[in-house]
């Protein structure tokens, strides 16, 4: 059961990373750019806008913050199932990293903890 909880953990918190740092990279927020207008005649013509994805920087700083949360948690939870506590990772991990693993870490017998 641990070796099954600590592969699912780090499955998914390496899967999550990857997935905010490419979601982050393709844009996460969309808006629309206006083409260029010009005036004959006193009608506008307006060309054709195009889309535009990015990311804000404030965004970055949030999905930077819940990477080093997600390897913060994976770490701490490797160093506190070696001392014998369960619970606190366990929850921590569903939260960060892996429903199905902190679920799991949950589920550790306790002769495994050690």
């Amino acid at each position: 059961m641990r070796k099954a909880s600590t592969i699912l953990s780090w499955l998914f918190g390496i899967v999550t990373a990857v997935f905010l740092i490419i979601k982050g990279a393709t844009g996460i927020l969309t808006t629309t750019e206006r083409g260029e207008c010009v005036t004959f005649l006193g009608t506008n013509f307006c060309g054709e806008g195009h889309i535009v994805h990015y990311t804000p920087t404030w965004l970055w700083v949030i999905i930077i913050i819940f990477i080093v949360l997600d390897f913060v948690v994976l770490i701490l939870r490797e160093i506190s199932l070696k001392k014998g506590n369960k619970i606190l990772v366990g929850v921590l991990t569903i939260i960060f990293c892996s429903a199905p693993g902190g679920v799991l870490t949950l589920c550790i017998p306790d002769y495994q903890l050690y």
